[in-house]
């Protein structure tokens, strides 16, 4: 049996308008410049990893496959994947689409997590 160890999901962070490459960073669904973060989030509701800098135009699938390779980061069994939502790709190590009642549940701990985060300028230490 598949066992979710975690959650996957993108946050955003409003920055100034740069004065050059501003398409770049404008998020046309946010409608602000910014950078995203991709966090991950496991089953505790601690934040294991987090990659921070992808630019505001482009969405967590894009971002996802930018990033590090999340087995080689957080190791864990190929019975066990990350809970991600419609946009990530449905594969090892991320089972998406889940669904939308439960993944609103486990969307909003990971949000709440990172606006505490965020709010308290707590660091990101994954230890």
């Amino acid at each position: 049996m598949d066992v979710a160890v975690g959650a996957i999901d993108g946050t955003s962070h409003e920055i100034y308008k740069p004065k050059e490459h501003q398409e770049m960073y404008y998020s046309g669904h946010r409608k602000f410049h910014c950078l995203h973060s991709q966090v991950i989030i496991d089953n505790t509701g601690m934040i294991r990893h987090v990659e921070s800098g992808f630019y505001g135009h482009q969405n967590d699938a894009q971002h996802y496959r930018l990033m590090t390779r999340i087995p080689d980061e957080l190791p864990f069994p190929h019975t066990c994947f990350l809970l991600g939502d419609k946009i990530y790709p449905n594969g090892f190590p991320i089972l998406s689409p889940y669904s939308h009642y439960s993944w609103e549940t486990t969307d909003a701990v990971a949000d709440d997590l990172i606006g505490i985060t965020e709010n308290t300028g707590h660091s990101l230490s994954t230890q």
